[in-house]
């Protein structure tokens, strides 16, 4: 069972401006989520936050290979993963 504790920013604390955090995702990562389809992965996920008065933006950069089963042969194929989101939280 993974720490879910590793994946959460105590936002709270921070002071105001740019902070920046990185997570890395492994298989007991994607294990653990009963609803992924994922199981088997190996990812970077970089975050920066910016913490304003009333406000939170964070900024997802993720690179790396996830495992999935193919479609047509049902081989197990790594899928490159490289994707940046953004999340607004308002107060």
């Amino acid at each position: 069972m993974v720490d879910n504790t590793l994946y959460k920013i105590a936002f709270k604390g921070l002071g105001l401006g740019e902070h920046e955090f990185k997570f890395e995702l492994h298989d007991t990562f994607f294990e653990d989520l009963d609803y992924s389809e994922i199981k088997q992965g190996n990812l970077i996920a970089k975050v920066i936050l910016v913490k304003d008065v009333k406000m939170l933006t964070l900024t997802f950069a993720i690179t790396g290979t996830v495992i999935q089963i193919c479609d047509r042969c049902l081989e197990n194929v790594d899928i490159p993963i490289e994707t940046t989101e953004t999340l607004i939280v308002r107060f």
